[in-house]
């Protein structure tokens, strides 16, 4: 039996460090090579919500736990939930319906809910292999979305389809943007030429991992959480490179720095002339924007910027928030993101994502409510563990349904440069 003492330090240390400190917890008493049994981490675990949220916030203030309710949480169809509060987060309880009749009255004592980390603590001490199997579960969920959090885009950058179907159509935003005035009794027209549709066609995005049993009998926790939390980031990634590649690609409209004369535009002027190319299509105002970093560098570069931040508007101009001041919430697209989407198999970009050489595409000033990022499937991120007893390997997958599509391309202007 190890010490209270040792144990409840090694769990304090877990919610003091990134990552998710309950899987942390529950492999500090599963696996073989660490000294802690069930018992041991079930009287040391931390059940106190004020105790908890101390630890977290000695992390750092910006840190977000990014746990689902159950496992039938679905993150995009709450717009925000990615970025709960700690305790809002840490402290969520397990309804009573996730364990069968049986185990409810052993484990519930006839409370309809309880603290998650009060169920981790009774299933430890009774070590209880079926809700503890249950808990390991939803906490390698919560561990992957952790990891896909902190990359998400176009979650934010985009009007979210929550689709029902892998395939289908949604509805196009017509260019008939006013209604009639009509006499009494007259027809009323419903602004469309028939029923105009955009179809999407979800493609499945996956990472797997896996781990022999000589790397679970030789890692600490830390190790086998880190691999889910990557897992969950990569699925991310190709989310957000669906989201660009489709962006950029079927924007309609379009701005040219090289205004002619003597003086191109700066990277503000071309962005704002890329607003101003969305806003006169009468679709709505551009009111986001993705820029490729180096469209990012030329915009505070610009000796104006520079003059403009020491002359008194310093707040926004320090904190690198440009979009902000044009009235357009801004995200960065990464170099690799479009142009190295030819490595996933569905996408092929069409142009360079850049701001460097003859016609580069630097930026997309954009409607976010005119693009969708289309996801199907109930939970969103899915995942899914297996063994395989011949290598003696044990992972899991992590796999969403994707799709980016505009639904109506003239809402979004990309900004190039015709020379370089």
């Amino acid at each position: 039996m190890v010490s209270h003492y040792k144990t409840q330090r090694q769990l304090k240390s877990y919610w003091r460090q990134p990552g998710n400190p309950r899987l942390k917890g529950l492999l500090l008493a599963a696996l073989d090579n660490t000294g802690f049994s069930a018992s041991d981490v079930g009287r040391a675990w931390i059940t106190n919500a004020d105790e908890r949220q101390r630890h977290l916030q000695s992390v750092d203030n910006t840190r977000h736990l990014a746990a689902p309710v159950s496992q039938g949480y679905s993150p995009a169809a709450h717009d925000g939930e990615l970025g709960n509060t700690h305790e809002e987060s840490v402290a969520r309880t397990l309804a009573r319906k996730e364990f069968n009749e049986d185990d409810q009255e052993r484990f519930l004592s006839g409370d309809a809910t309880m603290d998650k980390d009060q169920y981790i603590q009774r299933a430890l001490l009774n070590d209880s292999v079926t809700e503890l199997d249950v808990l390991f579960r939803e906490e390698l969920e919560t561990t992957i979305i952790q990891g896909a959090q902190p990359r998400k885009i176009f979650r934010d950058a985009a009007f979210i389809h929550n689709a029902t179907k892998r395939k289908g159509d949604i509805p196009r935003v017509t260019d008939e943007s006013h209604a009639d005035v009509i006499a009494q009794g007259a027809e009323i027209e419903t602004g469309q030429d028939g029923f105009d549709t955009v179809s999407f066609d979800c493609q499945k995005v996956a990472r797997g991992f896996e781990i022999s049993d000589e790397i679970i009998n030789e890692s600490e926790p830390d190790v086998v959480e880190q691999l889910a939390r990557e897992a969950g980031a990569a699925v991310e990634n190709t989310i957000n490179r669906f989201g660009l590649v489709n962006l950029v690609d079927g924007a309609g409209q379009s701005f040219d720095a090289d205004v002619g004369g003597t003086t191109d535009a700066s990277a503000v002027q071309a962005l704002n002339g890329g607003a101003t190319e969305v806003d006169m299509q009468d679709f709505g105002e551009a009111n986001a924007a993705i820029v490729h970093p180096r469209f990012e560098k030329a915009i505070f570069d610009d000796t104006n910027v520079v003059y403009a931040n020491r002359g008194g508007s310093t707040e926004p101009l320090q904190d690198r928030q440009m979009g902000s001041i044009m009235g357009m919430e801004r995200w960065k697209g990464s170099h690799g993101t479009y142009n190295g989407a030819d490595d996933t198999k569905t996408l092929s970009p069409d142009g360079s994502w850049n701001y460097q050489d003859t016609d580069d595409i630097g930026a997309v000033a954009y409607n976010r409510d005119l693009f969708a990022l289309v996801l199907w499937d109930d939970m969103d991120l899915v995942t899914k563990d297996w063994e395989d007893p011949i290598r003696d390997l044990q992972g899991s997958n992590v796999r969403s349904y994707v799709d980016a599509v505009w639904r109506q391309e003239d809402g979004g202007a990309t900004v190039t440069h015709s020379t370089a």
